[in-house]
């Protein structure tokens, strides 16, 4: 498993300057470079100016980016206690958590519309979530390549199990033990939900429909994924039954499913199917 995705040599001023790109690193940023883009063209096609998006993505990626570390942080302060101080603020020690990323986008969104006539919170929500998945399909593959996000121990015989080397930055288990990819399961999964969210945007009935429907298939997916994560680092909520991401899901799920039938019910807008 190689965490190196392309590597150059290059002779400059007489040195030579070496310049790598790592897969994580590039896997990541083309999710965000492409989430955005396929947000981009959903508002054009609304009938929303594009570049309002633009300036709101770029708060959104500050503010998920912020947040999500804040979140690891706070699950891994044990593993933090125990070095100085400004490892908190060191940008290449541990990692990241979605849902903060999750959480920290909404309250961009919240902050870029506030006061604003032209788009709703919802409205931004939906163009928001559009992206959303095929981003964290990539992220996701990312994290594969790199080795982090491992899963649970597998039997020898699984034929999707997989092993990764000790040097990983998940550590690899001792041994090389076969493990579940979990990875490539999550990455998969956001795939669907994207499909679905297009199925979803084509026909949707009012603002926020296509920003909870991700929030319930997303919920669903973690939910089921943690059976097979092996994550126990982040707890459990009930001991060896409910994890603390499962627990999180349900909220999020039953949070955006009542919303969801609440906005159905009242049918406080009434949208034709873009393009109409």
């Amino acid at each position: 498993m190689h965490k190196v995705l392309l590597h150059l040599d290059i002779p400059l001023f007489g040195k030579i300057v070496p310049f790598t790109i790592y897969s994580y690193g590039f896997l990541v940023a083309l999710g965000f470079i492409l989430g955005i883009w396929i947000c981009w063209r959903d508002t054009r096609r609304s009938g929303v100016d594009g570049d309002v998006f633009l300036d709101q993505a770029f708060y959104v990626v500050i503010g998920s980016m912020i947040a999500a570390r804040v979140l690891f942080i706070i699950v891994e302060w044990k593993q933090y206690a125990a070095l100085p101080w400004y490892y908190v603020f060191h940008p290449f020690y541990g990692g990241i958590v979605f849902y903060g990323g999750f959480l920290g986008s909404f309250i961009a969104v919240w902050l870029f519309v506030r006061g604003r006539k032209d788009v709703t919170y919802f409205q931004m929500g939906d163009f928001m979530s559009a992206g959303a998945p095929l981003g964290h399909f990539l992220g996701r593959l990312g994290c594969f390549a790199v080795g982090c996000c491992w899963g649970s121990p597998a039997a020898e015989d699984f034929p999707l199990a997989v092993r990764f080397p000790p040097d990983t930055s998940g550590g690899g288990p001792p041994g090389l033990v076969p493990l579940h990819p979990t990875q490539l399961y999550e990455a998969l999964g956001n795939l669907a939900i994207f499909f679905v969210l297009m199925f979803i945007r084509a026909r949707k009935r009012f603002h926020g429909q296509v920003l909870m429907g991700y929030m319930i298939l997303y919920a669903v997916l973690r939910f089921v994924l943690e059976f097979w994560r092996g994550d126990t680092e982040r707890g459990y909520l009930i001991e060896n039954v409910l994890t603390t991401s499962q627990a999180v899901a349900i909220l999020v799920a039953a949070m955006a499913a009542l919303f969801w039938v609440f906005r159905l019910r009242r049918a406080v807008t009434m949208l034709p199917a873009p393009g109409n």
